[in-house]
């Protein structure tokens, strides 16, 4: 009977163990309005209910958003905000039901007067362009960014705020965001100056992006968070979230 027990209370600690984790590890980094604190921004926010809705709480980790994927990628991290598709991530990650809707504009200030047809247009002229080093702003920009004539136009920074702050200094002529992002970040800052969209880029869906190691050990984490994804959509819960941050859902 001993034996059994011990054989028993064995088999309770190894599933204890191996047991998929309650807890997961999630990357932020400053994007107002979207991204504020570990506990404040729309897609922090939405992020905290439905993995709560979902059964799991979250420990936001602060770090630069390449540092996200790696991380994301060697399992030290098992999921990162706003997150678009594209074959290189999807060698480590998939995605989750679409959560949010994001934009991708060329944007510059509003007293340029230039006017923008086309990105293969800025080619050869003397602009720079401000992007975020690991953004994916759409399949036609990423194929643009290979030719060498637009490559050499293109100034990558960590975070989209640096781009703004440097066309404010006149390093820049444009750079790549979402208009609702920098509009918020021109007012937090007290910048003197306004921007406006010179060429619309990309509009998709953004998700939640789980790494496939994560998804290893837990193998029905998917499915809970769209399930929790389509519960909180469906019911208001994510329009009341919105509003908190004076956004039409």
């Amino acid at each position: 009977m001993k034996k059994l027990l011990l054989t028993l209370a064995g088999l309770v600690l190894a599933a204890a163990l191996f047991a998929a984790p309650t807890s997961l590890a999630i990357g932020w980094t400053e994007y107002p309005p979207f991204q504020m604190s570990a506990s404040s921004g729309l897609d922090v926010e939405l992020a905290l209910a439905v993995f709560k809705q979902a059964g799991y709480t979250l420990e936001f980790q602060h770090l630069p958003w390449a540092r996200q994927l790696g991380n994301l990628e060697a399992g030290s991290l098992n999921v990162v905000l706003s997150a678009s598709k594209n074959a290189e991530r999807a060698k480590y990650a998939e995605w989750t039901s679409g959560y949010r809707q994001e934009r991708n504009d060329l944007l510059t200030l509003a007293t340029n007067k230039a006017t923008v047809g086309s990105l293969k247009q800025l080619i050869g002229q003397k602009v720079k362009i401000g992007a975020q080093r690991g953004s994916f702003y759409g399949a036609d920009f990423e194929a643009l960014a290979k030719d060498p004539g637009f490559a050499e136009l293109l100034d990558y920074a960590p975070d989209p705020a640096t781009s703004l702050s440097k066309m404010e200094a006149g390093r820049l002529d444009y750079f790549v965001d979402d208009i609702v992002a920098a509009t918020y970040a021109i007012k937090s800052n007290n910048y003197p100056t306004q921007v406006k969209v010179a060429l619309k880029i990309n509009g998709d869906d953004v998700y939640f992006m789980i790494g496939k190691k994560t998804l290893a050990a837990d193998p029905a984490l998917m499915d809970k968070v769209n399930k929790a994804i389509a519960t909180l959509s469906g019911n208001g819960s994510f329009t009341t979230i919105y509003a908190k941050y004076g956004i039409v859902k």
